[in-house]
């Protein structure tokens, strides 16, 4: 029986803050056992933690389920998107002391249709109650995988892959886009 694969996807200058480590180690903790979800995590960008990034990935044993793609643009970074079944946000905010995080990446995911893992707030979530975003804890703890699983099978209930990816976006639209962003300054500013 062929697994089935949820593919992770991240992008992005990677510095401490990402903490993609508690990831990377969550994966080798969810492989030491059997189960009928494989993942594959998708990691494109450059930054003072790749290296880091991929001595881990070669300790833990993991380079056939954990991908390095350097920095890539148009369509080579779209192919790669064509992958993705879900956008990770920052998982190390709290190395900075960040406990809300307003990163660029979370809007590019959306604008994707792909569901959202983070671990740190996300100002475009506040005070929206939406199916296809989850937060771990704002902490060093190892991210644990199966929820993942989970999150992503009750998204199911919302309909095919192609109707969330579409709910997603029309999320994107009304929440992301310049014109409703930009709205309160242009009010203050007429006042």
């Amino acid at each position: 029986m062929e697994k089935k694969v949820i593919n992770l996807f991240t992008v992005g200058n990677f510095q401490k803050s990402h903490g993609y480590e508690r990831v990377i180690k969550g994966l080798k903790q969810y492989n030491e056992e059997e189960h009928e979800v494989e993942f594959l995590f998708h990691m494109v960008g450059e930054g003072t933690e790749l290296n880091y990034y991929k001595k881990l990935v070669q300790k833990l044993g993991l380079t056939d389920s954990i991908f390095f793609y350097g920095k890539l643009t148009g369509e080579r970074l779209e192919e790669v998107y064509k992958k993705a079944d879900i956008g990770l946000g920052i998982f190390g905010a709290y190395k900075r002391k960040l406990y809300l995080s307003s990163a660029l990446k979370i809007r590019e995911y959306l604008l994707h249709g792909l569901p959202i893992v983070s671990g740190c707030r996300e100002d475009i979530f506040i005070g929206k109650d939406v199916p296809f975003f989850i937060q771990f804890n704002n902490d060093s703890s190892v991210i644990d995988m199966d929820k993942i699983v989970h999150f992503y099978e009750n998204l199911e209930q919302y309909g095919t892959k192609e109707t969330l990816k579409e709910t997603i976006v029309d999320f994107c639209r009304k929440n992301a886009d310049m014109n409703i962003t930009m709205k309160p300054v242009l009010e203050y500013l007429k006042e």
